[in-house]
């Protein structure tokens, strides 16, 4: 993989050679590099592959005087729009758009002044009234509300010094892709047959008054408002959001509580194969006999001299 390198102006420089890097896609959404000092990258370059969402800015420089290399650090392109937030109108409680996704995200990006840099090609994705959450992430309420569409963003730096923002399908590969230690890859996968399965939401009022929500996980992981767990393998806790509006705000986020117990997990090392962030994968260990379906929720890409590797993690 080729990476090349920007100045502050955002104009390309050349290549990387012998660097070191470590880019996290999901999760932390930064990067670190390290390198010999480039004399013209500097805070505020970028770096990047062309054609790839691997790319971000440089945003802190580290050098140490025993050391002849320096250490880059900064967010990913994903990183950069983890770092604005989506406020509601004055006057408003919650941010609500309708319209062509596309033109919503391009709207987004002008008014946090990054249409110089980003831009959302045009798609045919509509949505109506979709509501964000309060105060929450550009990246976190785009993601939201397109993988409610069963979309994702899929970003790309091109040659024109941009990275374009494309709406792409979530996939479902668990019936075409295992992973599995047959493959001879490094493999990680794990059940917590200990995760809270039933989960008490304590809402608006005080004392009998108050609202309470009871929320279950089933055998697959939905969640219901019908028990499926009973005596030994019932584990209950508590959610406190007194700030909820409404029940339906309380059931919402309940919901995103009991889904955030971590179950299942599966960590994989391979080369060869290209998987986006939600798509689905099944992993297997054969000793233990685990089998799990999950969702790609990070990529992370190292880079040294000829060695490349793209570590996928799920369940996370």
């Amino acid at each position: 993989m080729e990476m090349i390198y920007t100045d502050p102006k955002r104009k390309e420089q050349g290549f990387l050679h012998d660097f070191y890097i470590d880019m996290e896609i999901g999760g932390a959404e930064d990067f670190e590099l390290t390198m010999d000092c480039v004399k013209d990258f500097e805070k505020g370059g970028i770096i990047g592959c062309y054609g790839s969402e691997y790319g971000g800015i440089a945003k802190k420089i580290m050098s140490e005087t025993f050391k002849d290399s320096v250490t880059y650090h900064g967010p990913t392109f994903r990183g950069i729009l983890s770092k604005k937030i989506i406020e509601p109108p004055l006057g408003s409680d919650y941010k609500i758009v309708s319209g062509n996704v596309s033109s919503i995200i391009n709207v987004f990006l002008s008014s946090f002044s990054m249409d110089d840099f980003f831009i959302c090609e045009t798609n045919s994705l509509t949505v109506t009234n979709y509501q964000f959450d309060r105060h929450c992430t550009l990246l976190s309420g785009l993601d939201r509300m397109l993988k409610q569409y069963g979309r994702r963003m899929s970003i790309r730096y091109e040659k024109d010094g941009k990275a374009h923002i494309y709406m792409e399908r979530i996939k479902n590969y668990s019936n075409e892709v295992e992973f599995s230690s047959d493959y001879n890859i490094n493999l990680s996968v794990s059940r917590d047959n200990a995760r809270v399965n039933h989960l008490i939401c304590l809402g608006k009022g005080e004392l009998k008054d108050r609202t309470v929500i009871h929320l279950y996980l089933d055998g697959s992981g939905k969640v219901s408002t019908t028990k499926h767990y009973f005596g030994l393998d019932e584990i209950a806790d508590v959610y406190d959001y007194s700030s909820a509006e409404n029940e339906s705000a309380l059931i919402s986020e309940g919901i995103k509580k009991l889904q955030s117990y971590e179950y299942e997990k599966a960590e994989v090392e391979i080369e060869g194969v290209d998987i986006g962030l939600y798509d689905t994968v099944s992993a297997r260990d054969y000793r233990t006999g685990i089998k799990i379906e999950t969702e790609i929720t990070r990529k992370i890409l190292k880079i040294y001299e000829d060695y490349e590797s793209i570590e996928y993690k799920a369940g996370e």
